[in-house]
C-alpha cells in the first residue's frame, strides 16, 4: 500500500521486471499530483502568495547576510538580462526561475528553498498569463533591483521587505489577469451536493 502510495505521489516508480526505484525528487515532477489536486479543490491564489510572501521573505532575510561581491554581481547579472529576453518567454522564465533560485541557494536552508521552489511551481500555474505583460516585467525588474540593493546593503529587514513587496505585486498582476480568483467551493464538492 505504500509503495502504490508512493507511485501515485511520484515518489518512486517501477520498471516492469526490474523492481522499484526512486525517481527524481525536482519539485516539478513531485507537485503534479498536488498541483491537480489543488485545481480540483480550488486553491485561493490570495492565500498561496500570502504564504509565499512569508516563506520568500524569510529566505532573503537570512540570503542577505551571505551575499558578497560574486552573488551579488550574478544576481545584477540575471537582472540585466532579463529585459533583453522580454521576446524570447523560455528565457525570460529561465532567469526568472534562476533569480529566486540563486537567492535561496544563498540562505543556505535546503529545507525552506525546497519549500519555496515548491510554493513556486505552484505560483507558475496561476502567473503564466500575468508574467508575460512588459508592465508586470518592468515591475518585477525594479522589484529585483530592491531585493539587490538591501543584499548590497547587508540589511536583512529591507531584503525581507523588498522581496514581500515583490510577492505582493506578482500577486496584483495575478489578480489584474484575472486568473487564480479564490473559489468557495471545489467542482467536486459541488457535484456532489
Amino acid at each position: 500500500e505504500a509503495l502504490r502510495a508512493l507511485t501515485i505521489l511520484g515518489v518512486v516508480r517501477s520498471k516492469p521486471g526490474g523492481g522499484m526505484f526512486v525517481s527524481s525528487l525536482n519539485p516539478e515532477k513531485l507537485l503534479g499530483p498536488l498541483q491537480f489536486f489543488l485545481t480540483l479543490e480550488g486553491c485561493s491564489v490570495d492565500d498561496l502568495y500570502q504564504t509565499r510572501m512569508l516563506i520568500e521573505g524569510g529566505i532573503a532575510r537570512h540570503a542577505a547576510a551571505h551575499a558578497g561581491p560574486d552573488a551579488l554581481a550574478r544576481l545584477r547579472t540575471i537582472v540585466a538580462e532579463q529585459p533583453k529576453a522580454v521576446d524570447d518567454p523560455t528565457s525570460y522564465r529561465r532567469l526568472d526561475v534562476e533569480f529566486p533560485g540563486m537567492i535561496r541557494d544563498l540562505a543556505g536552508n535546503a529545507f525552506m528553498a525546497r519549500i519555496a521552489a515548491s510554493l513556486n511551481v505552484l505560483g507558475m500555474e496561476f502567473r503564466t498569463i500575468a508574467s508575460e505583460t512588459p508592465a508586470v516585467i518592468r515591475r518585477s525588474l525594479r522589484d529585483h533591483a530592491a531585493v539587490i540593493d538591501a543584499f548590497a546593503a547587508r540589511d536583512p529587514d529591507a531584503a525581507d521587505a523588498a522581496m514581500q513587496a515583490h510577492m505582493r505585486h506578482v500577486l496584483e498582476s495575478t489578480r489584474n489577469a484575472g486568473v487564480g480568483a479564490p473559489q468557495k467551493q471545489s467542482p467536486r464538492r459541488k457535484a456532489r451536493e
